[in-house]
C-alpha cells in the first residue's frame, strides 16, 4: 500500500540555500532564482573548459541606492563583490555567453567573514505525508524548559524531489515546522525503485502547535 493511502497531513517543504543563482550556461542576461536572504556580498563562479573570459556585471540596490559592480574574468575563477547587496536587479555578462561550450556561472550570498547567507524557497507544496510522533522530552540543563520532540515522516518515494538534512517540513494544518536532521532513508522495492522516504525530524521550538 502506498503512504500517500495512510497519509494523516499535508506538507509545505522549504529549502535554504545561498545560491541567488544556481549554476547556469553564460547568457547575456542571467536569470536570478531568487533573491539574498539577507545584504550579502556576491561571490561568483565562473567554470568550463572554455577559456572564460569576460565580464560579469551585476546591479542591485544597497541601503535604498542603487550599486553596480563589474567583476573581470580571464579564466576558470571564483570572485567576490566588496560590496554588500540588499537585492539584484540584473546580472549580464559580456563575453562568456559567446564561448564554446559555454561556460557556467554560479553566484552565492556571503557575509564578509565567508559565512554563508541562506534564503528559504518553497520546494514543493500540498504534499501528502505521515508522520509517526516520537515522545517529546523537557530537558532543562539551564532553568527553564525547551521542548525537543523528535519523529519520523514518511512519504511515497519521488524522483521530483529528493529530502535533505536541513530542510523545513511545514505541517500546513497546524503550522508546525519540522527541521530535517540526518540523511533521509530509502526504503522498500530495491535500490532502483525505492518505495517510500523516511525522514527523521526535530520540531523547531517556538513554532505553532495549534
Amino acid at each position: 500500500m502506498s503512504i500517500t493511502a495512510l497519509a494523516d497531513r499535508r506538507v509545505t517543504v522549504y529549502r535554504r540555500t545561498q545560491y541567488v543563482i544556481d549554476a547556469t550556461p553564460a547568457a547575456p542576461a542571467m536569470g536570478l532564482s531568487r533573491q539574498p536572504g539577507a545584504r550579502a556580498c556576491l561571490q561568483v563562479v565562473v567554470s568550463g573548459t572554455s577559456p572564460c573570459t569576460g565580464t560579469v556585471t551585476i546591479s542591485g540596490l544597497i541601503g535604498g541606492s542603487p550599486i553596480v559592480t563589474v567583476l573581470t574574468f580571464s579564466y576558470p575563477d571564483t570572485q567576490t563583490t566588496v560590496a554588500q547587496y540588499d537585492s539584484i536587479s540584473l546580472v549580464t555578462t559580456a563575453g562568456l555567453a559567446d564561448e564554446s561550450p559555454l561556460p557556467t556561472i554560479a553566484i552565492q550570498a556571503m557575509g564578509r567573514d565567508g559565512s554563508a547567507v541562506h534564503a528559504s524557497y518553497v520546494l514543493v507544496s500540498d504534499w501528502p505525508m505521515r508522520k509517526d510522533a516520537g515522545s517529546p522530552s523537557w530537558p532543562a540543563p539551564i532553568p527553564g524548559a525547551a521542548e525537543m520532540e523528535r519523529c519520523l515522516w514518511y512519504f511515497d518515494y519521488t524522483d521530483a524531489w529528493i529530502p535533505r538534512d536541513g530542510d523545513v517540513f511545514v505541517d500546513q494544518r497546524t503550522g508546525e515546522q519540522w527541521l530535517v536532521v540526518g540523511h533521509p532513508a530509502q526504503h522498500g522495492g530495491g535500490l532502483t525503485v525505492p518505495h517510500h522516504f523516511e525522514v527523521t525530524c526535530m520540531r523547531r521550538q517556538g513554532s505553532s502547535t495549534t
